[in-house]
């Protein structure tokens, strides 16, 4: 049996065709092998591409609830004129104790008990579905960073500009909205903007379902936040953010 094999590897004619029908069947399994895996890859790509996007469209829809909030929140304000009073003294304040001294005079001036601005904020910091973590209020007399700290809230009067609000810890990172407030009694007039902030890390990382990289770009192409991710995959995002797509 032996004998036979070895003389059928010794006749040349037989020994190329052999070995040409192998190279033939191993191509063939590799060409296979190759377009099944690219399908599965591809079909695995094409998921994560529509999962990703319907948790940022859910994401989305979670930003303009919050957006939808937060302008009831403002709006209700000019229906409490004592809280609109106290508001536009925290506006006009330059320091705490400026702001004090105007608390005290709108007490003198009024007959009712004044209102306390930073105490009805915090009702939006205690509503887990607004996910708000900061509020800035910006003037012609300065920013003012009202955030909450082991359930106290307490109001910033140091900080000189947006960056300066950022560096705050736990403050938040993204401006989720912001509105006008006009002076009640001259609506022509505006006291101020108010902002309210989120954070990237509570409202973008809080669902370890897809294990991809993520960007969030303005209208002008910048990053604004993103999640871990390597030189190329930053390049990649880029790329995927001026088609308009997915990558």
């Amino acid at each position: 049996m032996s004998k036979g094999h070895s003389t059928f590897l010794e006749y040349r004619i037989y020994r190329k065709k052999f070995l040409g029908t192998i190279i033939v069947v191993i191509v063939l399994c590799l060409s296979a092998f190759s377009g099944v895996l690219f399908f599965f890859i591809r079909n695995w790509i094409n998921d994560v591409q529509i999962q990703s996007q319907y948790r940022f469209q859910q994401k989305e829809r979670q930003l303009e609830n919050i957006q939808t909030w937060t302008r009831s929140y403002v709006e209700g304000l000019y229906t409490d004129t004592a809280l609109m009073e106290d508001l536009k003294a925290l506006f006009g304040a330059v320091n705490n104790q400026d702001y004090i001294a105007k608390r005290r005079e709108n007490s003198l001036n009024s007959d009712s008990e004044i209102r306390y601005v930073p105490s009805d904020i915090k009702k939006l910091f205690l509503d887990g579905r607004t996910k708000i973590c900061g509020v800035t209020l910006r003037s012609d007399n300065g920013i003012k960073a009202l955030r909450m700290t082991n359930y106290d809230l307490w109001v910033d009067f140091e900080c000189r500009t947006i960056e300066d609000v950022k560096t705050i810890p736990g403050f938040g990172d993204i401006m989720a909205s912001s509105y006008s407030v006009r002076d009640p009694d001259n609506m022509s007039i505006s006291m101020g903007t108010m902002d309210f902030w989120i954070s990237t890390a509570d409202f973008y990382e809080d669902n370890d379902e897809i294990n991809a990289s993520w960007g969030i770009f303005d209208a002008d192409g910048d990053m604004l936040a993103h999640s871990k991710m390597s030189p190329q995959q930053e390049a990649e995002l880029f790329q995927a953010a001026l088609r308009g797509g997915a990558v």
